[in-house]
């Protein structure tokens, strides 16, 4: 269906998708990097995941990143920019 239920929506925090595809609404009132993935193993080692930033204003205020944090991930940062 191509209707949006926006007065007593679903709530749940595991949805099938079907060949037609899911919508998928949540709150954005907790600042922060949240992980939407799939939990069949080989999707996500095959990039199946996404994380979806909310508020990344307020997060920019907040999380100073210093060198432990640049140390955390050598792979990442030995790519090149346009692939970071």
């Amino acid at each position: 269906s191509s209707l949006v239920n926006t007065v007593n929506p679903i709530r749940r925090d595991v949805a099938g998708v079907g060949a037609a595809g899911t919508t998928v609404r949540f709150q954005t009132d907790r600042p922060g990097p949240w992980f939407f993935h799939c939990h069949i193993f080989w999707h996500m080692q095959a990039g199946l995941a996404t994380v979806m930033a909310s508020s990344p204003e307020t997060i920019r205020q907040t999380v100073k990143p210093d060198r432990a944090w640049d140390a955390l991930c050598p792979q990442y940062n030995a790519l090149p920019p346009d692939l970071q």
